[in-house]
């Protein structure tokens, strides 16, 4: 049977039989797409008892077996989102974010994208004016939409998609997606470290820092890259960050080291938040972030890194390392922040299962810290608990339950729930009167002082007590 079986074209094939022997199971994966082939087994195939096959079932043997089929197209499904940032639902998302969809696919980059592509105010239904840019990467698609100017506080907006993007094959995406986010309170004050419009002449190469081991020397290096740049910032270079694995090595590390300038001269402590725009492809590589402490004493030993961050994404993302909150991860020093800090290095590696080689993208590498917080201004106290404030079901159309602690201080305490519209104005105030400690319940109807109803959007609805405040966001949806 297998030596009287061909096809046409020819393929690859492999046969399996069922252990009584009589079904014969035929695979390939090297058959082309869209093609028309034949199937053939030759009336000259015998059964185990000597009787030649009846191809064309007249109950006389001897004839073949034809059957004739075509291969579809290399791809018959519309292009799926495979990661959204924003994520649908997220929170304090920053001011001026930037919007991505990756999709598990290339699109077809002669439709209007920008047309099908909107990120809307929800308070009002406008659009956000920006750029919108598609990239390709290890043939996906990924469309990033920069905001010409930083978003609303605590406002939500819906980042819709509309139907009719598709890929090289026709394939047409046929339903309308909405992502909505709600922006954070407040902007942190940034401090630039490197921009890279000055170029890289600052950064060594990975192979100048002895620390750097488990790579292909000639595949591995840092270099300006002009196209992929942070639109946001204006920005026109940023650093590319080439990179492959000596699979067979014991252990990968790349050391970009910062060596000098004005970057290196850049002064901060464990309060602040180092951050990073980058570029991502997917691939699984490690990064991080490496600092000196205890400036100016050099010296391995006051090397600290922040923990690993896995490049599960394509297209721009900012990384933010939050030190005070965050923790560090493991290399040279002690884990502990704890004097003058300045910047050292960003840092690769490779996790098993991740590329074998690619390219990552750095831009505008910065500190931040919320406005307001220095070490002469701490933030006022705080009711740290998650569950001291929330409000479900969020959103909401109707009613909105509020549920609250009050702090035990063995005593009555004066206890204020108040709600506030996304421009900070006072919309209601719940309560306010003394209450002993312990856990209670408010509704909130959706309503002002007047007793009128206000409109749909964010809303934010603060506790207030002796020991601290908290605070949390509701969103309205009629």
């Amino acid at each position: 049977m297998e030596a009287a079986f061909s096809l046409q074209p020819p393929a690859q094939v492999s046969f399996s039989w069922s252990s009584d022997g009589t079904r014969l199971t035929v695979k390939t994966d090297t058959l082309q797409f869209t093609t028309d082939y034949v199937l053939t087994i030759a009336g000259s195939a015998r059964s185990v008892h000597g009787f030649l096959l009846d191809g064309n079932g007249d109950g006389v043997g001897g004839d073949n077996l034809v059957i004739t089929f075509r291969t579809s197209r290399a791809d018959i499904t519309a292009p799926k989102i495979v990661k959204m940032y924003p994520k649908q639902g997220a929170t304090n998302v920053e001011l001026h974010p930037i919007i991505s969809a990756w999709y598990d696919e290339e699109l077809d980059s002669t439709v209007d994208m920008a047309a099908l592509f909107k990120l809307e105010r929800f308070l009002d239904h406008t659009y956000v004016p920006g750029v919108l840019k598609h990239y390709v990467v290890n043939r996906q698609s990924v469309l990033t939409f920069f905001p010409n100017a930083p978003l609303n506080p605590r406002e939500t907006y819906v980042t819709r998609i509309f139907a009719g993007l598709r890929d090289y094959f026709g394939n047409v995406v046929v339903n309308n997606r909405s992502y909505s986010f709600v922006t954070a309170e407040v902007s942190p004050t940034t401090v630039r470290i490197d921009d890279f419009e000055a170029g890289v002449g600052n950064w060594w190469a990975p192979q100048q820092s002895g620390s750097t081991t488990g790579i292909v020397t000639e595949r591995t290096g840092r270099q300006e890259e002009r196209t992929l740049v942070d639109l946001l910032t204006g920005s026109t270079t940023s650093m590319r960050v080439d990179y492959a694995w000596d699979l067979a090595a014991p252990a990968w590390l790349i050391r970009t080291y910062l060596s000098g300038g004005a970057p290196k001269n850049v002064r901060f402590d464990g309060s602040w938040m180092l951050q990073v725009y980058v570029f991502g492809d997917g691939s699984g590589t490690l990064f991080r972030f490496c600092v000196d402490d205890r400036v100016p004493d050099y010296q391995a030993a006051n090397h600290e890194v922040s923990p690993w961050y896995v490049v599960d994404w394509v297209g721009w993302r900012l990384v933010t390392w939050d030190m005070s909150r965050d923790g560090t991860g493991t290399w040279l020093g002690d884990g502990v922040l704890n004097g003058t800090l300045g910047f050292d290095s960003i840092q690769l590696s490779y996790e098993p299962g991740g590329a074998a080689q690619g390219s990552l993208i750095f831009d505008d590498l910065r500190v931040a810290r919320p406005i307001g917080v220095s070490v002469q201004q701490p933030l006022p106290p705080v009711l740290s608990s998650r569950r001291v404030l929330e409000g479900y079901p969020n959103p909401f159309n109707a009613v909105v339950t509020l549920q609250y602690e009050v702090p035990d201080l063995l005593q009555l305490q004066r206890v204020r729930v108040v709600m506030y519209d996304a421009l900070g104005r006072k919309v209601k105030t719940i309560v306010d009167a003394p209450q002993a400690p312990g856990t209670y319940t408010v509704q909130w109807d959706g309503t002002d002082e007047r007793g009128q109803n206000v409109a749909s959007g964010v809303y934010l609805c603060r506790l207030s007590t002796e020991k601290g405040a908290a605070a949390t966001q509701v969103i309205l949806a009629r």
